[in-house]
């Protein structure tokens, strides 16, 4: 897929079917609860109806889509570990044994690691990079031009295999080192914002290390200037494989009628990216948690999304969106289960429209 054929698969992306979240919307009135008495949850099952265009859909096959990239910014002393742990992490995923894997199996979703960047090849863990480790962003390009659209294209085929396996909902996670300071610099510009308020302590670091960071990500957008208006070009120069190839696979999922459910900040700016490509792409995108990271709530904001989780979390791999799962079987057993007024024999509730 060259750069061309990939911004034509974004912007063939159309806009959910409002039909079928008023169908959806009717199908919530009429069961036997108070009206909107699941709040965010019945506004999400709306927009699920919406992006799947029928209101009785499925959510059984869920799945976790982990990118895992090293990035070159880790020479700026901005991370407290070195690099060596994404790959370490990465394998324990493929052996199921990570955090976000024993969160996931309370809700029946398969997390699947892809390696779309790291800095070595791991048992267990497909190969999808064009580049084993990214350069560092306050010297070089994080990635040539071809090579992101290439990552790009490697996360929209990652959905779409996902969608011939029968997904029915794919949550999105990382795994990189030193990920928290590119997607500050790729927040810094797509939203516009300071490198103070794009840059967090990410994975926990000191308050000098902090300082560190900051300047990086001054340096780094300094270095470049990227136009927030060609979103490939932001990603190849301040941004990392993991953040392409989530951005390519939001990209795949909206194409396929997936929804896609968000982790913390680097999947955010992924999202911010993607919808960049084709506004119609925000109603694809699910918000699990507000992370807290302080960027979490800015981005949340520019993409109009309500997280239904807040509570601080900073751990990443994709636990966030792990956690809705579980929080989405739950509803899921109220609507699909279907149990109308007329079946308890309760008079319906009127709606005031008073939400």
């Amino acid at each position: 897929m060259n750069e061309d054929q990939l911004l034509k698969t974004a912007k063939e992306i159309q806009a959910v079917s409002l039909a079928a979240e008023k169908r959806a919307k009717n199908k919530w009135d009429n069961i036997g609860k108070p009206i909107d008495g699941l709040g965010l949850f019945e506004d999400m099952f709306i927009r699920i109806a919406g992006i799947k265009d029928d209101e009785n859909f499925s959510l059984k096959n869920k799945y976790i889509a982990v990118m895992c990239s090293d990035n070159g910014v880790v020479a700026e002393g901005v991370s407290q570990t070195d690099s060596s742990v994404t790959a370490i992490v990465a394998g324990n995923m493929a052996k199921g044994t990570s955090s976000v894997c024993l969160m996931s199996r309370c809700s029946g979703t398969k997390v699947i690691p892809y390696d779309v960047g790291m800095l070595k090849d791991v048992n267990g863990v497909e190969k999808h990079k064009a580049v084993y480790g990214t350069g560092n962003i306050c010297a070089e390009n994080a990635m040539s031009r071809s090579d992101t659209v290439k990552t790009i294209a490697e996360g929209i085929k990652i959905a779409d295999r996902l969608y011939r396996n029968g997904c029915d909902i794919a949550g999105i996670g990382e795994m990189g080192i030193g990920n928290t300071t590119t997607s500050a610099a790729v927040c810094a510009v797509l939203a516009d914002c300071n490198a103070e308020t794009a840059t967090g302590h990410g994975a926990g670091i000191s308050d000098e290390g902090y300082l560190r960071k900051i300047d990086a990500v001054k340096r780094a957008v300094e270095f470049h200037k990227p136009d927030k208006n060609d979103v490939i070009g932001v990603l190849s120069s301040v941004g990392g494989g993991d953040i392409a190839a989530l951005t390519g696979f939001i990209i795949g999922c909206a194409k396929n009628k997936i929804p896609v459910v968000l982790d913390g900040v680097i999947t955010i700016v992924a999202a911010l990216a993607a919808v960049g490509l084709n506004p119609n792409i925000k109603d694809y995108v699910i918000a699990s948690h507000k992370g807290k990271e302080p960027a979490c709530g800015l981005l949340l904001d520019k993409l109009g999304l309500k997280p239904v989780i807040y509570a601080d979390m900073a751990l990443g791999e994709g636990t966030g969106a792990a956690m809705l799962m579980s929080l989405i079987n739950n509803a899921d057993a109220v609507y699909s289960n279907n149990i109308t007024f007329e079946n308890i024999n309760v008079g319906k509730y009127t709606d005031y429209g008073n939400k």
